[in-house]
């Protein structure tokens, strides 16, 4: 045998283990590093780097999701301390969701995580995250008060940066329904003189002002009785539509038997039913709009339970009770209710745990999708003829499905042409 040849083989074949051995030693100094982010263990992340120096660079190169993100996002500040002393940079990388540790840190209330990664690298303020976020944007969103007085103090002209929609903070701390946020930040507007802020339009062409005007405009005429009088109407008519319809389907399709469902149907009419909760629930009328959105989700998310003559009270009456409890500080018991609707105490405690189960528990309602809804009503109560639509032989409250959408995807244009279906 050459031994030449056998000795060049042998030194390949050490060469490959040798990186094979290199590869899973790497592997596991991962993995140990993302245990240790995960439980915020600052000892053993130090005892790693003394180990490899190199092994944070090997993170970046093989992964988008930095142990700086991780320990960010879950508070711990002394993690977070040691890595930015052995590597700085990765405060300005991006997730693979988009996000910047900054944000991610923001967002989850880590006020101490936040001012340490701005005395490592003061410019960190200005970072954007994939939608154009800033730090200040998460904070008003979030309407986190203390990293927005850090940031309005310390770096003012954080102010006018925009995110990637052409919104301010104040847009967002509006949208999200932050008031404290939003007073703040309207506060250091009054005092800087900065006020053209005020009139700067987001990519949908709303200026704050034209916000707060919004805002203000559906709360007022939700307290005004002859616009509930007419809403009650306009809601009566609908479901009432609705249901007629459904009860002809159900003679094709089968539909299914819930606990919402009567033996007979109810003699009282619609109209004269929602009045009667009206009167005697006493809940603020932004429930009733709640209510609205509830019922519509329930049709989406269980099309085997179309809303009909036998089931359109009970689903009125528990989906009254639950804004109401999500809504109101104060409200009535299931028993009050109970006697409003003209049931007994056990099928309205029914009722509700059904309805929360066909909802999926999703019983929050944004300040946008509430305006969006509000805004929708106004345009219809004003002709008072609600549309009913027949698909494929089942009829639902169409044209609700259409506003529901994801608002954090959906762009003003897209918001029209479903508000004109």
């Amino acid at each position: 045998m050459d031994v030449s040849l056998f000795e060049t083989t042998i030194s390949g074949y050490n060469k490959i283990m040798l990186h094979d051995h290199q590869e899973i030693a790497r592997n596991d100094d991962i993995k140990r590093l993302y245990t240790a982010a995960l439980l915020g263990n600052a000892g053993e992340l130090t005892q790693l780097l003394n180990e490899n120096i190199d092994l944070l660079e090997d993170v970046l190169l093989t992964r988008a999701d930095t142990p700086l993100h991780i320990a960010a996002r879950l508070g711990h500040l002394n993690f977070v301390r040691t890595i930015l002393i052995h590597k700085p940079s990765l405060a300005w990388e991006l997730d693979q969701n988009g996000f910047t540790a900054m944000n991610l840190a923001s967002e989850n209330g880590h006020i101490t995580i936040v001012k340490e990664l701005l005395a490592c690298d003061p410019l960190l303020y200005k970072l954007k995250d994939r939608d154009g976020k800033t730090l200040l944007h998460c904070a008003a969103i979030h309407g986190r008060r203390e990293i927005l007085h850090e940031l309005l103090t310390n770096f003012v002209d954080c102010v006018g940066q925009v995110t990637a929609r052409g919104e301010t903070a104040l847009h967002l701390a509006l949208k999200n329904n932050q008031e404290e946020a939003f007073s703040m930040l309207m506060d250091w507007i009054k005092q800087t003189h900065n006020q053209r802020l005020l009139y700067w339009k987001d990519k949908s062409g709303n200026t704050v002002l034209n916000l707060v005007q919004s805002k203000n405009m559906y709360e007022v005429e939700l307290e005004n009785p002859n616009v509930m009088r007419k809403f009650i109407t306009f809601f009566s008519s609908l479901l009432q539509g609705v249901a007629e319809s459904n009860d002809i389907n159900c003679q094709f399709h089968l539909q299914q038997i819930s606990v919402f469902h009567g033996l007979t149907r109810p003699t009282i009419t619609i109209q004269s039913y929602l009045e009667r909760i009206f009167k005697y629930a006493n809940c603020s009328p932004s429930c009733y709009i709640v209510a609205y959105v509830y019922l519509d989700r329930f049709a989406q998310k269980q099309p085997s339970l179309p809303i009909n003559s036998f089931n359109v009270h009970r689903l009125l009456i528990t989906s009254v009770m639950v804004a109401a409890k999500f809504m109101d500080d104060i409200y009535y018991n299931n028993a009050y209710y109970a006697k409003v609707g003209g049931i007994s105490i056990a099928e309205m405690n029914f009722l509700e745990v059904d309805f929360l189960f066909g909802l999926g528990f999703n019983l929050n309602v944004t300040t946008k999708t509430f305006h969006t809804y509000c805004s929708y009503l106004h345009k219809e109560m004003m002709l008072l003829q609600p549309p009913v639509n027949i698909d494929n032989g089942r009829s639902s409250l169409k044209q609700l499905q259409y506003l529901c959408f994801d608002e954090d995807e959906t762009s003003h244009h897209k918001q029209q042409q479903q508000l004109a279906v």
